[in-house]
């Protein structure tokens, strides 16, 4: 379930589908998030790949690392980063939302 929340979320953000990503956002985190979102108007996202993924002893989080490649619509160049999300069970929705305020995590 964990895995597969993920891909949608990195499927979204390749899309750069706002409503499908901003749907695994913990609640607390969503406004925050959206602005951070629309900040991101002209990126592109060529691709956004799950390297790791660290489910914590109990469960209920995980740090997932992936490695993101973009670009500036206004640039020539690529720039490729690996990044850190962090994800949170949900115990009243039953579902992974990610915890981060930033679309790519840290």
């Amino acid at each position: 379930m964990l895995e597969e929340s993920i891909e949608t979320y990195m499927s979204a953000l390749r899309r750069g589908d706002e409503n499908i990503a901003i749907s695994y956002v913990a609640r607390p985190k969503k406004a925050e998030y959206y602005k951070n979102f629309r900040k991101l108007h002209d990126l592109n996202l060529s691709q956004a790949e799950v390297k790791t993924i660290f489910p914590a002893d109990d469960l209920k989080s995980a740090v997932v690392t992936c490695e993101i490649e973009y670009y500036r619509s206004s640039a020539m160049s690529t720039v490729q980063e690996r990044r850190q999300l962090l994800w949170k069970y949900d115990d009243k929705l039953k579902a992974w939302l990610l915890d981060e305020t930033k679309p790519f995590g840290n």
